[in-house]
């Protein structure tokens, strides 16, 4: 009714756009609708564009009371660059950065309002004036500092650094230091490692990196020198991050200098070194997620508390893979992977939203579905999580494979249906009086019996459902007689 109103459409003009496309648009609530094609947002824009101009002009006349109600948050730029007013977009963004994370849309969506600012700077940077060109970089190495980590999701540091690039302020941003490691940073994700290198040493070199950015720096150093090749380097500056720590703050810096050196140990077959790194990275990440005092002293590198259980959820999906693939051990491996199940559903329960947008979800669900793919109960919220989460470009094939599996698993899959029935009889064994579990064991004797009929079922149901029972690997071959 609002934008009736706004737009001037009466009633039957209304009628006739929604008849139109009707296609293409769902109803979520009587007269509120969401519309999911964009040609046909086009052509609305189009055919109403001055009007909706004038709605622009009328909703940026009262955009500090009305900016908590617009959806989507990058939308808020577009209004101010629409009326040209770029000294109120810098002042925006200025207040928003200010505040932090007390302000009502970080608090609200803290991906969606760093999209919005990240689109909004980007905009302010292509404006390429003198004036924006003095007053935007200060802006942007405040909201650099507050979110560090945050902005090496590929949706917003490669968005910056294209903008730095395209119009020339790379000359600048030496005098920025969150700048200018962020920029230096982004060359790794970029795939410029000898770049990278080059301009991390550079900063390192320097002396002049307060602490906790040093730490920053020389992480992504043993990054880099590890996509290099260069394994020793990277082990180095690995270890030069843990042996400079000093600092609450720098605890987290520790946790990443400690899962990478890990992955760089397992890679070269020391897996005594890296299953001691993994755990470690693993209990700091712990207390940052589960601590108010470890969360509290790691805001610039962790955000909230969403952030900080996905990044726990990371160090189980690690641990899971070392014990599948590098030092095999089924109880492990079962163990991580329930942590890991329940981190990544319980975060999605509380966070929905943010969840979905973190840039790693995608993958540890793709993991997990490949643990549990023959287990029905386990795999279902997984792959509703995944329909709606942002895919890597990366993951887009594996992505792609996973999804056809879990179809067809869920759909028709005798060992699923094997262990569905397993489940069941093993919770009623467990929970029933004397009667009722000589009714299971019969039960369970029935499904011994199929089991041992179907050899390539054995591996499978060892290997993946060991942990339905709580028993180790001799336990259960030993109580279904399996040698």
């Amino acid at each position: 009714n609002l934008v009736c109103a706004y737009l001037n459409i009466d009633g039957d003009e209304f009628k006739g756009i929604k008849k139109q496309i009707l296609p293409v648009i769902k109803e979520l609530d009587d007269n509120c609708f969401e519309l999911f094609h964009d040609r046909y947002t086009d052509f609305i824009k189009r055919k109403h564009s001055n009007r909706i101009k004038e709605v622009y002009g009328k909703v940026f006349a009262k955009i500090t009371k009305l900016q908590e109600y617009i959806e989507p948050l990058e939308s808020i730029p577009d209004i101010y660059v629409e009326q040209k007013k770029f000294d109120g977009l810098l002042s925006w963004c200025g207040a928003i950065v200010r505040a932090g994370y007390e302000h009502p849309l970080f608090k609200r969506d803290r991906y969606a309002c760093a999209a919005a600012i990240t689109k909004a700077l980007s905009f302010l940077l292509k404006a390429n004036s003198g004036q924006f060109r003095t007053t935007t970089l200060p802006v942007l190495n405040d909201f650099i500092s507050c979110n560090f980590q945050l902005l090496f999701d590929w949706r917003f540091s490669d968005q910056l650094s294209k903008a730095l690039d395209e119009f020339g302020y790379t000359i600048d941003i030496k005098q920025y230091e969150y700048v200018d490691l962020m920029y230096s940073c982004n060359l790794h994700s970029r795939g410029d490692y000898e770049a990278c290198l080059r301009e991390l040493s550079r900063l390192n070199d320097s002396g002049a990196l307060i602490p906790i950015n040093r730490l920053r720096c020389l992480d992504y150093i043993g990054l880099t020198y590890g996509k290099m090749g260069q394994y020793e380097n990277a082990i180095s500056a690995f270890s030069k991050v843990i042996e400079s720590a000093v600092d609450a703050q720098d605890k987290i810096w520790v946790g990443y200098a400690r899962m990478n050196r890990g992955k760089v140990y397992s890679g070269l077959g020391d897996n005594e070194s890296a299953e001691k790194d993994y755990l470690a990275a693993v209990e700091i990440r712990d207390f940052i997620a589960n601590d108010e005092r470890g969360l509290l002293s790691c805001l610039a590198d962790m955000g909230n508390k969403t952030q900080a259980r996905l990044t726990l959820a990371m160090g189980y999906e690690n641990l899971l893979k070392f014990y599948l693939q590098n030092q095999p051990n089924m109880a492990e491996s079962a163990k991580y992977a329930r942590l890991l199940h329940g981190v990544l559903l319980d975060t999605y329960k509380r966070s929905p939203l943010e969840t979905i947008r973190f840039m790693f979800t995608c993958r540890m669900l793709l993991s997990l579905a490949e643990y549990y793919q023959y287990d029905r109960i386990k795999c279902e919220p997984l792959r509703e999580i995944l329909n709606d989460v942002s895919v890597p470009r990366r993951e887009v094939q594996r992505y792609n494979r996973v999804m056809t599996r879990l179809s067809d698993n869920l759909e028709h899959n005798p060992v699923g249906e094997f262990i569905h029935q397993f489940r069941h009889v093993w919770k009623a064994y467990c929970d029933g009086d004397k009667a009722t579990q000589k009714i299971q064991r019969k039960k369970f004797g029935e499904l011994k019996e199929g089991l041992l009929s179907r050899p390539d079922w054995i591996s499978a149901f060892i290997a993946r459902y060991g942990e339905l029972l709580d028993m180790d690997e001799d336990e259960l071959v030993e109580d279904f007689t399996i040698k």
